[in-house]
Order: structure tokens, then C-alpha cells, then sequence
């Protein structure tokens, strides 16, 4: 792709504050790693979910089994989940629909994380919702919880550097970045709602390509 006409960042020696941080992301090795010492079954799965379709960790606990066609190998994101306390009400679960058109979107899944999600279903706990990532008792998971028992200690036991959700999401889109996919290609798969937040986001590794 031809970057000659595109503006990627601020000024010289300043950058967005939009822009990731080489910091923030896993590269293809530290991922392995960070699979290979995830907990098995539940946190193992979803850290790989996660790291191979960059989902948003709000899209992630909100994925239902209905989303996952097995036999073509799709996943569909079609709502987020929230936490947000609404004025006057309790602090419970919401769903919700993408916010835009772009963050509703189908995802092609790699055959390891098909065969993961099918040995996971037959151990997950069931979920009225059919949520793919519930909590035991098959409510809605905090992502606080997922950090704190799932993540967190993974990271530990592999040595690496501690990064939350996002930048499980991030390593995704530089790992897609690195294979050569173009800014629309990226774009598309992240659910943003234009490629300018993509180039923003990414200008480090979209400099390097």
C-alpha cells in the first residue's frame, strides 16, 4: 500500500495519543507464550479468542454460541456488553448493539480456535443467555474478573510484561499488520468505523510495512 498521501501521527517527535504503544503489544511469540500458560478451558479459550479476532473485551463476554457458525468457520459481532452504573439503578449487566455499522461484523476463525471453542462448549457452564464466556453460574462475566483470575496470572506464570484486554486486540491487529493486510483490511476486522482511527491507531506498524 502506497502511504506517500497518508498522514500518520502528529508532529516530530510527538505521537497521538490515540496511537498504541510498541509496549502494549504481544508479539507472535509472546502470544504463543501467553496461550501455553493460560489456564486451560475457560481463560486458555478465551485469551485465544481474543488474540486471533482482535474482539473488544466488551464484544468478547457478550458473544453468545448462536454467533459461532462452526462448519464455516465465522464468528459474528452483534452487541457489546456494559457494566456502566446508569443514573438512579443498580450497577447490572447491559447489552447492547455496535455503535456503528462497521462494528457489526462477520470474523473468518482459524482452525485452532475451532477446535477450541467446540471443546469448550461441551465444558461450558450453561448460560440461559447461551453466552460463550459466562460466569459459573452462566451470568454475564466482569472483565475485571477475567483480568484478575484469567490474564494476569498467565502473564505471570510466562515471564511477559503485564498488558490488560486491549491489548490483546492490539496484538491481533499488528500480527495482521505484519502479514501484509491493508489499512481497509484491518480496519474491517476491528469494527472501526473509519480507517483514519485504524491508521491513527497503528501508525507504528503501518510505518515499518
Amino acid at each position: 500500500m502506497e502511504m506517500d498521501s497518508v498522514e500518520i501521527g502528529t508532529e516530530a517527535g510527538r505521537r497521538d495519543p490515540d496511537e498504541v504503544s510498541p509496549d502494549e503489544v504481544l508479539n507472535p511469540d509472546e502470544m504463543c507464550q501467553l496461550i501455553d500458560h493460560a489456564e486451560t478451558g475457560y481463560y486458555r479459550t478465551l485469551i485465544m479468542t481474543a488474540l486471533f479476532t482482535g474482539l473488544r473485551h466488551d464484544e468478547l463476554l457478550a458473544l453468545q454460541w448462536p454467533d459461532i457458525d462452526f462448519e464455516a468457520g465465522k464468528l459474528a459481532v452483534r452487541r457489546s456488553l456494559s457494566w456502566a452504573r446508569l443514573p438512579g439503578e443498580e450497577r447490572r449487566p447491559r447489552f447492547y448493539q455496535p455503535k456503528t455499522k462497521a462494528g457489526t461484523r462477520k470474523l473468518p476463525l482459524v482452525p485452532e480456535l475451532v477446535h477450541a471453542l467446540k471443546t469448550w462448549k461441551l465444558q461450558a457452564p450453561p448460560s440461559v443467555q447461551e453466552l460463550v464466556f459466562p460466569t459459573p453460574e452462566g451470568a454475564p462475566q466482569h472483565r475485571s474478573t477475567v483480568l484478575r483470575r484469567g490474564l494476569y496470572p498467565a502473564l505471570r506464570r510466562a515471564k511477559l510484561r503485564r498488558v490488560d484486554m486491549h491489548s490483546l486486540r492490539h496484538s491481533f491487529a499488528s500480527a495482521l499488520i505484519a502479514q501484509g493486510c491493508s489499512v481497509t483490511e484491518v480496519q474491517s476486522y476491528l469494527g472501526h468505523a473509519s480507517p483514519t482511527t485504524t491508521l491513527r491507531t497503528y501508525s507504528h506498524w503501518f510505518q515499518q510495512t
